[in-house]
């Protein structure tokens, strides 16, 4: 079979080069939340030894790659760029090849007994060292996410079913046990999360690119999430803030110390988000973060029609009618949730984390099944 490999300056125009809806099987990792969920589809998660990670910056193109026709997988660009990526991990000492004529006889079971005890405390050790530097195990790279995947494209059209179904009515919580995945992300991160608060879900920080921007809509003198999204990027992001409120002189002093601009105006009403974006000549955003108390159902819309976004965190409020609604708005513009999170102290709040199905590779993101009809609206 021949294999193409594809370089491009960004994983946006790899991905777009190879013209792939989907990708085939990478090593996968999931929280510990997710780990019940997915062994209840039949998935087997397992912890390796020595954990790997995929850079999406090249892309194979090759003939039909994983389930559902997938046209392309992910290959690691070169040995330092997998470390930049990779968690440090306890490698063990390899032992060179010797001819069987050449080995010395053992001399007794104790030493055999002795290494293997070796062999097992080596390998505790680098289970333990992964597990300082990430606390999600590994999916098995040949088998777990194909089965992932298959068990979603396979469930798809029901769960559609199921979830315009439970978006009649009132019952917040059944519409969001219905609502399911539609995309894998290998690098999951909480950021901001506080007491009143379960804060945001990130995919994989790391990856935003150099000249990178994020924007905070919705802050109330609450800086803990702005503070840990920055330090996660790695302080190299151009920062935007706003919300309706003049905000007290100690979040002024922590976003000055971003060399954050903070707007204020209540959005959509005097304030529009494409309008902080031509202000601060900014064309594309890495990571939204969005509560503005009902204000996105009319506010974001118009902005995702004129802007690029990677990822959107956003909190959405309403009965089930409304969720629904401002998920397809959203999906429309080629989102995919990757994280679903119920707000505790308020039933009809939930949190959603969502990718575009352009920046999947770059985040090192597994596209699943689409779960929200598109098409079909509540009457």
């Amino acid at each position: 079979m021949e294999v193409k490999v594809m370089e491009a300056e960004t994983a946006r125009e790899a991905f777009a080069a190879t013209n792939a809806k989907d990708m085939g099987t990478m090593p996968m990792i999931v929280n510990n939340e997710e780990i019940k969920r997915l062994e209840e589809e039949g998935v087997v998660v397992r912890v390796e030894e020595e954990p790997r990670y995929v850079s999406p910056l090249h892309v194979v193109e090759q003939g039909d790659v994983g389930v559902g026709g997938a046209r392309s997988i992910m290959q690691t660009v070169g040995e330092s760029q997998r470390k930049k990526s990779e968690p440090a991990t306890v490698k063990k000492k390899k032992t060179p090849d010797i001819p069987s004529s050449e080995r010395p006889a053992s001399t007794s079971s104790t030493t055999s007994r002795g290494q293997r005890g070796w062999d097992v405390l080596d390998q505790k050790l680098q289970i333990l060292d992964y597990h300082k530097a990430s606390n999600y195990p590994i999916l098995d790279k040949d088998s777990a996410i194909q089965e992932l995947r298959k068990n979603a494209l396979l469930s798809a059209d029901q769960t559609q079913r199921d979830i315009l179904a439970s978006s009649i009515g009132n019952d917040t919580h059944n519409f969001y046990r219905k609502l399911k995945l539609e995309a894998f992300c290998t690098k999951k991160m909480k950021i901001g999360e506080r007491k009143d608060d379960g804060g945001k879900v990130v995919c994989n920080p790391e990856a935003v690119k150099e000249d990178c921007t994020l924007m905070s809509l919705g802050l109330n003198n609450q800086v803990q999430f702005d503070q840990e999204i920055y330090n996660a990027t790695g302080r190299k992001c151009d920062y935007l803030a706003a919300d309706m409120d003049p905000q007290n002189m100690n979040t002024y002093r922590i976003f000055a110390g971003m060399q954050a601009r903070v707007h204020t105006g209540k959005i959509p009403d005097n304030l529009t988000i494409a309008h902080i974006m031509e202000v601060e000549f900014k064309k594309e955003l890495e990571i939204l973060k969005i509560d503005i108390e009902d204000g996105e159902h009319t506010g974001l819309e118009p902005f995702l029609k004129e802007y690029y976004v990677c990822q959107i965190l956003i909190e959405i409020h309403g009965l089930p009618a409304d969720h629904l609604n401002m998920l397809q708005k959203i999906a429309r513009f080629g989102f995919r949730i990757f994280n679903i999170e119920p707000n505790k102290m308020c039933s009809r709040c939930c949190e959603y984390s969502m990718i575009n199905e352009l920046c999947m590779p770059q985040f090192e993101t597994v596209p699943l099944a689409i779960m929200i009809p598109r098409n079909l609206t509540v009457v």
